[in-house]
């Protein structure tokens, strides 16, 4: 019985060992984050239609899988490591591109 890490690295098992990484949900994940930024970068109206009719539902779907049950259980720990991990490096790079400006 494996675990999926939140990450989606690889997991341990029960006993210890190394489970395998589902290549198929992350070659999905990185198919979802290329046609993000296709679509962001201009392409060509009928190519971001296309995209757009599917890329954000492919992509919540890949990042939910990983999603652990443990952030259910301590939501504010979730939160607080979201907010470390994304939203003060988000700020830091705000700051040091509004100073280039």
């Amino acid at each position: 019985m494996s675990r999926q890490s939140a990450q989606g690295g690889i997991s341990m098992t029960v006993q210890g060992k190394p489970a395998k990484r589902n290549t198929v949900i992350s070659i999905c994940k990185g198919l979802a984050i290329i046609l993000m930024v296709i679509g962001h970068a201009e392409a060509p109206d009928m190519l971001t239609r296309i995209i757009y009719t599917f890329h954000m539902p492919l992509f919540f779907i890949t990042a939910g899988y990983f999603f652990s049950a443990r952030n259910v259980e301590d939501p504010w720990r979730f939160c607080a490591r979201r907010f470390k991990g994304l939203y003060i490096p988000f700020l830091k790079w705000c700051l040091v591109l509004k100073n280039l400006d």
